[in-house]
C-alpha cells in the first residue's frame, strides 16, 4: 500500500535521469562546473510525468551523469494519476532514493501520506516518513474487494 504512495515520487528520478527526451524550460539558466541550475517557473517534462519548481540543480559525476537532482521550492510532481508535494526534493539516482522535505505530501487514488520528511528507497520500495513540526499523517482508501 505505503509503496504505491511514494512510487510517484520515485518516477521524477526515473523520469528525469532515464527517459531518453526529456524537456527542461526555465527563466534563466546557469552552467557552473559540474552542475546546470534551471531557475524561475522551471518545468521538467517527460513522457511519464511533469516537474514544476522554482528553482532545479542536476549535479554531475564525473561520467557528467546526474549524481544529484535537487529541486527547490513549491516543488509539484505529476504523472496524470499519482503526484508529489514538497519545500524541496533531493533525487539521487546511484543510490535510487528519492527525498521530499518541508510540507511533504504523497497522494495516488489509494491514500495521502504526510509529513516533514519522506524518504523512498526505489530499489528496496522501503518508505520512511519523519515528522518534526507535526505528527505523521495518513488517509487511506479501503475497498472491498
Amino acid at each position: 500500500m505505503w509503496k504505491k504512495l511514494l512510487l510517484c515520487a520515485g518516477l521524477i528520478v526515473s523520469s528525469i535521469s532515464f527517459a531518453a527526451k526529456i524537456n527542461i524550460s526555465a527563466d534563466r539558466f546557469i552552467s557552473e562546473g559540474n552542475k546546470v541550475i534551471y531557475i524561475g517557473k522551471v518545468v521538467v517534462k517527460s513522457p511519464k510525468a511533469l516537474l514544476t519548481c522554482d528553482k532545479l540543480t542536476i549535479v554531475f559525476d564525473q561520467n557528467r551523469k546526474p549524481k544529484e537532482i535537487i529541486a527547490e521550492g513549491h516543488v509539484i510532481y505529476s504523472d496524470g494519476q499519482n503526484s508529489a508535494t514538497g519545500d524541496k526534493a533531493f533525487l539521487y539516482p546511484k543510490e535510487n532514493l528519492v527525498v521530499l522535505i518541508g510540507n511533504a505530501v504523497a497522494k495516488t487514488k489509494d491514500g495521502v501520506i504526510k509529513g516533514d520528511k519522506l524518504v523512498y528507497n526505489l530499489k528496496t520500495k522501503e518508505i520512511k516518513v519523519e515528522a518534526v513540526s507535526q505528527r505523521v499523517q495518513s488517509v487511506i482508501v479501503i475497498t472491498g474487494d
